[in-house]
């Protein structure tokens, strides 16, 4: 029985294709790095560099860390927990969102953290919708709110808060007290939920959408001579967000593309698609 029942949880990590959570979580970051485009957390940002395992280089949330560019070219980093299943609360049991919680303040507590800018988290497959909504309302509130007086006074008795957001203030509270073992000001609770992200990509189930939306983005990359093969280097991202689990290694498009080298034909980088495309109608127009 325990063979059987450790075989039917292989068979769900892994989506039948022999890839885990971890490579699909990596490769939609993969898949942004290769066609210069935002991430989940990073709409307004260009993905740059994507690093995985990265706690032997001082990263406490060590499994994806993300760095992207902004339009007028500051850097913000996005650092990930991956997480197949989570539950939100301070159980002493519920060591997943402790670790995830202790972790993300870690990251917060390095010298080289960018205040208002970095971000930290976790992305997750199967969490309850209603404490992850509540979860991602207590944080927004915390990005909203002018300082840590005005992100309190949304608590009081006569505040938006309800019940469900009451308990997971209290449980992020009461886990980070724990940890720093000191009473936390709201002050230190407002600035630590104001950077936090959760992140939900269901990418293992059957009828998933997460993969036919990468692939049907990753088209786009691709030159006309290889349309239609987005399925196949959505696969090759996956084997390539694999290997690079087990190396800690960090990768740019240039280490990307040359992974790639002689398996797929791209178009031109999409930050010179636009001259490219100019060139290539003036070369038309040349007598």
């Amino acid at each position: 029985m325990i063979e059987s029942t450790k075989q039917a949880q292989s068979t769900e990590l892994t989506a039948g294709s022999g890839f885990t959570y971890e490579d699909r979580v990596a490769g939609v970051y993969l898949a942004s790095l290769l066609i210069e485009s935002g991430a989940p957390s990073l709409d307004a940002h260009i993905v740059r560099r994507v690093s995985f395992q990265q706690s032997a280089f001082g990263h406490p949330l060590d499994d994806l860390i993300i760095d992207a560019n902004a339009n007028d070219g500051s850097v913000a980093q996005l650092s990930l927990q991956i997480k197949r299943s989570l539950q939100i609360g301070a159980g002493v049991t519920n060591t997943d969102f402790r670790s995830v919680v202790t972790a993300s303040w870690d990251t917060l507590s390095k010298s080289d953290f960018r205040e208002g800018i970095d971000r930290y988290g976790c992305v997750v497959d199967t969490i309850s919708a209603k404490r992850l909504r509540a979860l991602r309302n207590v944080c927004d509130w915390a990005r909203a709110s002018t300082d840590a007086m005005h992100f309190a006074s949304r608590f009081a008795s006569d505040g938006p808060a309800s019940a469900p957001h009451r308990q997971i203030k209290t449980a992020i509270e009461s886990i980070l007290v724990e940890h720093t073992g000191a009473k936390f000001c709201n002050t230190q609770l407002h600035r630590f939920l104001s950077h936090f992200v959760a992140i939900q990509l269901n990418a293992l189930h059957e009828g998933e959408a997460t993969s036919p939306a990468v692939v049907q983005q990753l088209q786009s990359a691709l030159a006309d001579s290889d349309s239609g093969r987005g399925k196949d280097l959505w696969d090759a991202l996956l084997r390539i967000a694999s290997e690079n689990r087990g190396r800690a290694a960090a990768c740019e498009r240039p280490n990307l593309l040359f992974a790639l080298k002689g398996r797929f034909r791209f178009r031109g980088s999409s930050a010179l698609r636009s001259d490219i495309e100019r060139v290539n109608t003036l070369a038309k127009d040349w007598p």
